[in-house]
């Protein structure tokens, strides 16, 4: 909060800590899930479909972090 008092935004630890990323951190776990049961039906071996699935999962994660940072910059001034 002083941060954002004096001028600063959030650092990348304090976005961690909002809904928005809670629920960006769910829909990855979705979205990779999806994407391991898809590899799995597919016939792929279950390293595999583990390794793709979390592979996946960061990767929406990452992005709806990125996401979350740009619009707290857009909103914050």
């Amino acid at each position: 909060m002083i941060a954002a008092a004096v001028g600063g935004g959030a650092s990348r630890w304090q976005l961690l800590l909002t809904t928005a990323a809670r629920v960006g951190a769910v829909n990855a776990l979705l979205i990779g899930l999806g994407a391991a049961l898809l590899t799995g039906v597919s016939d792929g071996s279950p390293t595999l479909a583990i390794a793709l699935g979390v592979a996946v999962a960061l990767l929406a994660f990452a992005a709806q972090l990125a996401f979350i940072k740009r619009a707290s910059i857009r909103l914050s001034g």
